[in-house]
């Protein structure tokens, strides 16, 4: 979906790549909420994931007699507790970016550019968005790369979504 430029800790210490959104990415915005619910699967997944198991053992004083044990645990727990932290912070990073591109659409002023990023969110090819709202190709694709360039100043610097231009 994205381009991997650096790599950035999260809260909890994990280097994940910062991903820089491209104005091509807007029209993925749609399939961002199946990102999500394929994130919030793969986090129960893991946080499930558990090996159960019977042994047999006798009492531990007289009469010594053979029972059987249950026993409950995970095949290599710090394997998938790290899975687990990185899946929950894929998680709340995709969620965090639909956020701030719901947050952005509404803080849009300009009718033209606001229309721009509606049809891009759509999935409309940038030719096809210059048809419906007057413009060539060339100035869809700069106007749309300027509002992809404000977003990801919104994503990955939070003070900068109050104003847009």
């Amino acid at each position: 979906m994205r381009n991997a430029d650096q790599t950035k800790p999260d809260n909890d210490g994990i280097q994940f790549s910062v991903l820089i959104m491209k104005p091509k990415d807007l029209r993925n915005y749609r399939n961002l909420n199946r990102v999500i619910d394929t994130m919030k699967k793969r986090v129960v997944e893991l946080s499930e994931r558990t090996t159960r198991d019977s042994v047999r053992g006798s009492n531990p004083s007289f009469p010594y007699e053979e029972r059987t044990f249950s026993v409950v645990g995970t095949d290599d727990a710090v394997m998938y507790t790290r899975q687990l932290r990185e899946a929950e912070a894929l998680l709340r990073y995709y969620e965090d970016c639909k956020a701030r591109i719901d947050f952005f659409r509404e803080k849009v002023d300009d009718p033209i550019d606001k229309l721009i990023l509606e049809y891009s969110l759509q999935g409309k090819t940038q030719q096809t968005i210059g048809d419906f709202v007057g413009l060539e190709q060339a100035t869809v694709s700069y106007r749309l790369r300027k509002i992809v360039s404000q977003i990801d100043n919104c994503i990955y610097n939070s003070d900068n979504c109050e104003t847009i231009e």
